[in-house]
């Protein structure tokens, strides 16, 4: 995967060299609320390469979130929900596939180091023909949730989330029909009116 602030100017930001016809890459150290230009490329065992159309992104404002399983495993598991590390999967469902299934994933707090107005979710799930993940999310100010924290909110087909905290907390609520794949959740931030935090925006 290569990255660049324009098309003509791209350098190499992520690798995978797993023989495969299905890669996950994780590209890090992106300012927040600009534009970016992607390529990828790629090749089989007998070197044959293939180079892909650049595609530009815009990156969603200055927040929190997380997305590897070290920082989903500061969260609480009910049901059959877990973490899977593998391929980058995040959080989703365990059990037998043949059975219904149901799990439910509650976050660790998320700091935005000062008072932000929250505006939008951003996530990033699977979610494969019978299953489903919800988001809920409440705000506060205290360390440890308490009663002056807001009540649990589902999260709008849009995204958008109100409020003005500077704590944030969400819970995916993860169901899978018999015989369906299980969702996966792999990551998941919020974006407000803050500056960029100066650290990584948890709590442990």
């Amino acid at each position: 995967m290569s990255v660049g602030r324009s098309a003509g100017k791209l350098v190499i930001s992520a690798v995978d060299s797993e023989a495969t016809r299905a890669h996950s890459l994780v590209v890090v150290g992106l300012d927040p609320d600009a534009t970016y230009w992607f390529r990828t490329s790629s090749a089989d065992r007998a070197g044959n390469a293939v180079l892909g159309k650049a595609v530009r992104v815009a990156t969603p404002a200055a927040g929190v979130g997380e997305q590897y399983a070290a920082s989903f495993r500061r969260g609480k598991l009910a049901g059959q929900a877990t973490i899977d590390a593998a391929d980058l999967r995040g959080v989703t469902l365990a059990g037998d596939r043949a059975e219904k299934r149901q799990g439910t994933f509650t976050s660790g707090v998320l700091d935005a180091q000062a008072m932000v107005d929250w505006d939008q979710a951003v996530t990033r799930m699977v979610v494969p023909k019978g299953s489903s993940a919800v988001i809920k999310v409440r705000t506060g100010s205290t360390v440890t949730p308490d009663g002056s924290w807001t009540a649990w909110k589902a999260v709008s087909k849009a995204g958008r989330i109100t409020g003005s905290s500077r704590l944030i907390q969400y819970q995916v609520t993860l169901t899978s029909a018999a015989k369906a794949d299980a969702p996966a959740v792999l990551a998941v931030g919020f974006t407000g009116n803050g500056e960029r935090p100066e650290h990584e925006g948890e709590i442990h």
